[in-house]
């Protein structure tokens, strides 16, 4: 029983760390969805919190690709975490053309 709830809280750890389910992307209703804009009753989803485009993009309401466009510009097919840019207090993006 003990070995059952181990296995258990640790899938759940790494899911929310974003370490498992395809590399930490989780895909949602808001990604899958062109149309949900359309819909009248609001739509839950949750976001992973790794530090991937498509988390991050989650986390802010979007789809990975308005991200991509808002973060690099327009032509951007993915985007990798580079650090902590102390200047600006801003993350840094690495992206990919």
């Amino acid at each position: 029983m003990v070995k059952r709830a181990l296995f258990i809280l640790c899938v759940v750890c790494l899911v929310l760390a974003g370490c498992a389910g395809g590399g930490g992307e989780i895909v949602t209703d808001h990604e899958q969805s062109d149309h949900a804009h359309d819909r009248e009753e609001e739509v839950a989803w949750a976001c992973c919190k790794a530090m991937t485009a498509s988390c991050i993009a989650c986390s802010e309401g979007l789809t990975k690709q308005e991200w991509l466009d808002k973060t690099c510009g327009p032509g951007c097919t993915d985007a990798i975490y580079a650090g902590w840019n102390e200047d600006t207090k801003k993350k840094k993006w690495d992206c990919i053309y």
